[in-house]
């Protein structure tokens, strides 16, 4: 299983069950260099790495993926007319949706998705910044 067919599985699955997130992309710290800009917000943005390797059987070979998504808006152009609150409000939703949309649930390119950590990550002070992790495996033959 290749990396992208994960990304396009996360992705095309948040699409269907989130229609508020207005932009996907695969993650590259997109909000550090403003050539990146603009793009529509809330954006999400998924990462997708290998962790360990383990063999099942002499031709099938279990990996433990990494899967991080992001949640990001641009709130400085808009302050004064949607207060923060409501802002973080409308982020709790969005986040909530995205763990229900993976955790427990099996793709076609992934199973055992479970959810590893949350944060909160404060770089700028105009940028919402959310980050998600979980894990998952993909078995497949060698």
């Amino acid at each position: 299983m290749r990396i992208f067919d994960i990304y396009r599985d996360i992705t095309e699955r948040l699409k269907t069950d989130i229609p508020s997130i207005k932009y996907f992309d695969y993650w590259n710290n997109q909000h550090l260099f403003e050539d990146n800009y603009p793009f529509p917000t809330p954006a999400c943005f998924i990462s997708v790495s290998s962790g360990s390797f383990s063999e099942l059987s002499a031709n099938v070979q279990i990996t433990e993926i990494n899967l991080s998504v992001y949640l990001m808006d641009i709130i400085a152009e808009d302050t004064y007319n949607a207060p923060a609150s409501e802002k973080i409000k409308t982020y709790q939703d969005i986040l909530e949706g995205i763990y229900n949309s993976l955790n427990g649930q099996e793709l076609t390119s992934l199973t055992e998705i479970t959810k590893t950590n949350f944060e909160n990550i404060v770089e700028h002070p105009a940028v919402y910044l959310f980050k998600q992790e979980f894990s998952g495996a993909v078995v497949a033959e060698v």
